[in-house]
């Protein structure tokens, strides 16, 4: 089979994954599993696989101090803060908001580095910014959620909390990656 072919399929099926992952994390939430249980699972199971990769493939060793801090921050924001409020957000609202709520990532990717990095956003980024958060606030339904609407808090009476946890979470993600 083609190296090409291999490659897509191999993005398609993390990308199945992923999506996935908000539709089983919601079934399995609260009856089945908490979400900090959730966490810790898919925290231990990372942990438990990068260890023994660290061990048995890698000679570089951290030699730099500054390296930690670093490494701190992105432990907080890639997956401290970005788990927690991912999970519990999701245990919070529905796993369609959530979804839509996580594609702002990239959004809030472009602002970072426009901050960070003292860029200049084109007026066609800033277009795409606002269609972007028009999108999102029009699928997740906010102006039914600020009138607490029925229709709305099918979601629970938590559905708003959740929604901007997983808003945090985007942003964390976002700043991780930033």
């Amino acid at each position: 089979m083609d190296k090409k072919i291999l490659v897509h399929l191999a993005l398609f099926v993390v990308a199945l994954f992923y999506a996935g992952n908000f539709s089983f994390a919601k079934w399995a939430m609260p009856e089945y599993i908490s979400a900090y249980a959730f966490i810790v699972l898919r925290v231990g199971a990372g942990m438990l696989f990068f260890l023994v990769y660290y061990f048995l493939f890698t000679r570089e060793k951290i030699t730099d101090k500054s390296d930690y801090l670093k490494l701190a921050i992105a432990a907080f924001f890639g997956v401290s803060l970005n788990m927690t409020a991912f999970f519990k957000g999701l245990s919070m609202t529905s796993a369609i908001n959530a979804s839509v709520l996580m594609l702002l990532a990239p959004v809030f990717v472009v602002i970072f580095n426009a901050i960070g990095y003292k860029k200049r956003i084109r007026p066609l980024v800033y277009l795409g910014i606002v269609v972007a958060f028009l999108g999102a606030a029009l699928l997740v339904d906010v102006g039914a959620a600020l009138q607490g609407s029925a229709y709305y808090l099918q979601g629970g009476s938590n559905a708003i909390w959740g929604d901007l946890l997983v808003m945090l979470n985007a942003t964390s993600y976002a700043f991780y990656l930033f």
